[in-house]
């Protein structure tokens, strides 16, 4: 195989990831706009607020990527405008910031089926997590149990790989290496904290889940 048939499949390879990772992100975004409007109509700028404390003080969602998105879920029927507020027809920008939006029964539905399916295994499934989470509210405890339960399904795949490469450590020896050990002892404590977090809630659910049916 030539070098330059090699070079355009890894190019291939790599747009196809990156188209996969962008669709994730979308899905995700979506699960998280009709979960904060199960609570109640929202404006786009309180939408994008909670979203960015939510992932934390490094990750910020554009307002070039949350009004494209709501225009869809627009499109989808699956929000709507809120007629009942007020809008500051001042600005373009004043205005199309000032709208509040409300879920309709079908993005209620697309809600409830987006939470019922689990994600495939991923660099964005912590994250497609902390999403589920924040909306356990809308759903019944079984299907707590069952994203906690995959989620927990993923931890341990982590901390199959981070007990893997503890095992190698002689691959690691000398004084060049030994922060590479380091940063595999500190991953690995990374995980466990949240696998021990992760099993008492699937406990606390269980209990909850069983005593619904007694």
């Amino acid at each position: 195989m030539s070098r330059e048939r090699i070079e355009n499949e890894d190019t291939q390879e790599i747009e196809v990831r990156a188209a996969e990772g962008g669709a994730r992100k979308h899905q995700m975004y979506q699960l998280f706009v009709l979960g904060q409007l199960m609570n109640k109509p929202m404006h786009g700028y309180l939408l994008r607020d909670i979203l960015s404390n939510m992932l934390g003080p490094f990750r910020h969602m554009s307002w070039g990527a949350l009004y494209p998105l709501i225009r869809q879920l627009l499109r989808n029927g699956w929000i709507e405008l809120d007629t009942g507020c007020d809008v500051d027809l001042q600005s373009e920008a004043n205005a199309r910031q000032r709208k509040r939006y409300r879920i309709t029964e079908s993005g209620k539905e697309r809600f409830r089926a987006m939470m019922q399916e689990p994600d495939e295994y991923s660099v964005d499934t912590p994250e497609f997590f902390t999403i589920k989470l924040i909306n356990f509210g809308h759903i019944s405890p079984e299907l707590r149990l069952a994203i906690l339960q995959h989620y927990l399904g993923y931890l341990r795949m982590v901390d199959n790989h981070a007990q893997m490469q503890q095992r190698l450590k002689e691959s690691y020896s000398g004084k060049d290496m030994r922060y590479v050990l380091r940063a595999v002892y500190y991953r690995l404590s990374c995980i466990q904290a949240e696998l021990q977090w992760v099993e008492q809630e699937i406990a606390r659910v269980t209990d909850e889940v069983r005593q619904a049916t007694e």
